[in-house]
């Protein structure tokens, strides 16, 4: 994604992010966060723990994991710099 404001007028923000420690990998989407809350639709891909769920959360929980799998080294699709501004922005 570009750091040109144009992720902030996106109704959601996708994040894939590479599975570690027997995690699969997860492809997050984020919806506008509210009062540090945000709307979240998750898929796991692969191993015994695929599938999708939905769930509302702490926009510091979301944050939280993003920032672990960035000290673990794993790929992530989204710069943690624009996972920031998007979940700081309701």
């Amino acid at each position: 994604m570009t750091d040109d404001g144009t992720d902030l007028e996106r109704d959601t923000l996708t994040v894939q992010v590479q599975g570690g420690r027997g995690e699969p990998e997860r492809v997050i989407i984020l919806s506008r966060p509210r009062d540090g809350m945000v709307d979240v639709r998750e898929f796991a891909i692969g191993g015994d723990a695929g599938g999708s769920s939905e769930y509302t959360c702490a926009c510091d929980d979301v944050l939280a994991t993003v920032e672990r799998a960035v000290r673990e080294r794993r790929r992530v699709s989204e710069d943690l710099a624009t996972v920031r501004r998007w979940l700081n922005a309701g």
